[in-house]
């Protein structure tokens, strides 16, 4: 007599670690998947706040370094405010600061020249200055990023 072989009490363990498999496959799937989004949600957050970051502390410190009495002033162009930097009034270079073309820009030229904001170098990308005046020696600047993140600066110039 031939006997036979049944094969189907293996078949529910093939199924099961099958399943296992699948199951595995999809959760490291799901797992790349979240990293790779968080990664990009993150590396997104990094290059917004470094414009607005980079433009802010560039004219912080472009301010401190113009610190003395008359030594920053304000003009126009194009409806568009530029901070006018000069070291004294004897000087023939002056710094303008404005921006322009999406970006903080910065141009040094002789006082006689004739102003033109496209000479200027990009410093950092901005999209629009504001400036307001409070009292004799009070400054706030205003950045506003390419995103539309907004950075208030105050200064206090030294009226010695």
């Amino acid at each position: 007599m031939i006997k036979l072989i049944r094969t189907s009490k293996h078949t529910l363990d093939r199924i099961f670690i099958f399943g296992l498999f699948v199951l595995f496959c999809t959760t490291s799937c799901l797992l790349v998947f979240m990293g790779a989004n968080q990664y990009r949600n993150i590396s997104a957050l990094m290059w917004r706040n470094k414009e607005i970051t980079t433009a802010s502390t560039y004219l912080k410190e472009k301010l401190n370094e113009y610190d003395t009495s008359h030594s920053i002033s304000f003009s126009e162009s194009d409806g568009n405010p530029i901070i006018v930097l000069s070291h004294s009034q004897t000087s023939e270079l002056v710094t303008y600061i404005y921006t322009y073309d999406g970006n903080l820009r910065e141009l040094v030229q002789q006082k006689s020249a004739v102003f033109s904001a496209e000479l200027g170098i990009p410093i950092a990308k901005a999209d629009d200055l504001k400036i307001e005046i409070y009292g004799r020696n009070l400054y706030c600047f205003t950045l506003t990023d390419s995103f539309g993140n907004l950075c208030q600066i105050y200064i206090s110039q030294n009226t010695d």
